[in-house]
């Protein structure tokens, strides 16, 4: 099995784009490419995964207690909402401004660098938002808490249409705490997919375009904290180097999170 150590990855390319140029990862997700499993559009409650009752509460605290970690996205073409966001996990190294669903070439640190974030902050070691990280057995990388607060026309999007990151380089989660009626993800080609507070929701982001939208009125707003599990990669904190899990090349993704398999 390869092993690729963080400084062996050059400035102008991202960890995942490396991983894919340099290793078998292409071969990799080859093997196990299922066009059922990819055609699911969400799973709502993922097995296994328990959300602290008091999460809102600990990430109030947080925005009280870490000020310095927390910043206003600027207004973009990309996100013309106002996001504010909460760092969980981090390298050291400042984030690259840029229209993340814009950028045609990111680089390495820049906000679509998402392999390379894999250290755990003060905020995500921080109560109960340290115990609901901890129960994954797989890496954690990036995470963000987002509050989307409109003015934004009824019906039009809040965010650029999108699609994010293969599956097979992470999943992403997302937890909402906060939502006003009216303010749902919608999907090319499919219903519009409610959020229900305390629930752990895994959409499938890279196969189906989408964006947020309100349906109800100008105003409105959601909350809710995004982070990404590794499903094939982890990152060895001791030696710096990134390297296949026991389920590279062997389990797909999606059938991971059915299976429980994301965490203890």
């Amino acid at each position: 099995m390869w092993a690729v150590h963080a400084d062996n990855i050059p400035s102008h390319m991202t960890v995942a784009a490396y991983l894919r140029r340099e290793t078998d990862f292409e071969a990799a997700i080859k093997a196990v490419s299922d066009p059922e499993l990819e055609r699911l559009v969400a799973i709502r409650d993922a097995p296994g995964v328990r959300v602290p009752s008091n999460l809102d509460h600990a990430f109030a605290a947080a925005f009280d207690r870490f000020d310095s970690l927390i910043w206003e996205s600027q207004v973009s073409a990309a996100s013309p909402g106002l996001f504010r966001n909460l760092s969980l996990a981090h390298t050291g190294h400042p984030v690259e401004a840029m229209d993340p669903y814009l950028c045609q070439d990111p680089c390495r640190y820049s906000g679509a660098d998402h392999l390379a974030f894999a250290h755990r902050s003060e905020v995500g070691r921080y109560l109960a938002i340290g115990t609901m990280l901890d129960q994954f057995t797989l890496t954690i990388g990036s995470g963000r808490l987002t509050v989307l607060v409109p003015p934004n026309p009824r019906g039009v999007p809040l965010v650029h249409p999108h699609r994010d990151t293969s599956i097979f380089e992470e999943l992403r989660l997302d937890i909402c705490l906060a939502v006003s009626p009216g303010v749902v993800l919608s999907i090319d080609g499919q219903d519009d997919l409610s959020f229900n507070p305390g629930e752990c929701l895994w959409m499938n982001c890279s196969g189906y375009e989408h964006t947020l939208v309100n349906r109800k009125s100008w105003l409105g707003s959601r909350c809710s904290v995004h982070f990404s599990v590794w499903p094939w990669i982890e990152f060895d904190h001791s030696t710096r180097t990134y390297r296949p899990n026991r389920f590279y090349g062997c389990k797909h993704p999606i059938q991971m999170i059915l299976d429980g398999d994301l965490t203890r």
